[in-house]
Formats: structure tokens, sequence, C-alpha cells
């Protein structure tokens, strides 16, 4: 598990959050666990997982009940960059994936923007803990979302409570 938190910083009247972390795996391995359904429904927790490799493709996260996320890939650029819209009722945003290969593993970043500041308080414990999970399926290791997530959740408070 990683404990470098999310930078949360302004962009306009709307906010982003960036997480940069380093991941023992090639590029291609972290590409596919960012792009394949199966490999993402683990990760992300999903009841069911649309993304449709190219740009112009759709993507739809659906985690139970009514609680989905649809969008559409902007970016389809393997294994380098992957962007799509983040559409959950009437809020839209942006996610953003770059993967840079390094001497050993590489150096994942992932940039949510567009976002309402009321959003961030679950957006940034949220995606702290996927990435963490994420590293955890490229390993095969076991990961309990939902303790790390609540832990995460009066981390992220205090964050939003200083901006």
């Amino acid at each position: 598990m990683n404990d470098e938190l999310g930078v949360v910083e302004r962009d306009g009247d709307r906010w982003s959050v960036r997480f940069v972390r380093r991941i023992d795996a090639s590029a291609l391995d972290v590409w596919d666990t960012l792009t394949k359904p199966e490999r993402i429904a683990r990760w992300m927790q999903t009841e069911s997982m649309i993304m449709e490799p190219r740009a112009g493709g759709a993507v739809h996260y659906r985690w139970g009940g009514s609680d989905e996320c649809r969008g559409t890939v902007s970016i389809f650029d393997p294994p380098h960059t992957l962007e799509y819209s983040w559409n959950e009722g009437e809020n839209e945003s942006i996610v953003r994936f770059d993967i840079i290969p390094l001497e050993e593993g590489v150096k994942l970043t992932l940039e949510h923007r567009m976002l309402r500041v009321g959003d961030l308080k679950g957006i940034g414990p949220g995606w702290h803990t996927h990435l963490d999970y994420l590293d955890a399926v490229l390993h095969d290791e076991p990961f309990e979302f939902e303790p790390r997530f609540h832990s995460l959740q009066p981390v992220y408070a205090q964050v939003l409570q200083q901006i």
C-alpha cells in the first residue's frame, strides 16, 4: 500500500487530484490492467465493465444497483496514455492515466480533473484505494477495499479542510 496522498489543485472553478505511483510491473501489464474489462473489474470492484479499446469508444462502470459511470475514450495510446470522460449523473469530469517506463517498473500518473470541490471527499480516498488495489492485482496479492478506503477518508477530509 502507498501512503503518498494525491495532490489536490484548483483548476479554474473546478478541482483536480493527481496521483503518481511507481509500480513494479511492465508498461504493457499495467496498460492491460487499465484497459481489459476483466482486469479493470477486479481492481475497480465493478459488477460489470465495458472499455472499448479505441478513441471514441465507450466506457461503462457498474458497481451495483443504479451506481454507475459512463464515459467516452478520448485518448487511447497503448501502452502510454488512456483518457476518458467520467460521467456520474450530472457530474462530468475527465480521468487520465499516463504510463512512463522506468529502468525497473513504471511511473503511473492518474489525474482526475474538472471535479467539483464536493466530489473530492470521495474521489481522493477512492482513487487512492483503487490504485493500491491495482498494485495488489498486478502482484496477485490479496486486498480488502473497504477497510483501506475508510481509513483514508479522514486523511483526505483533513487535506480538504486545508484548501
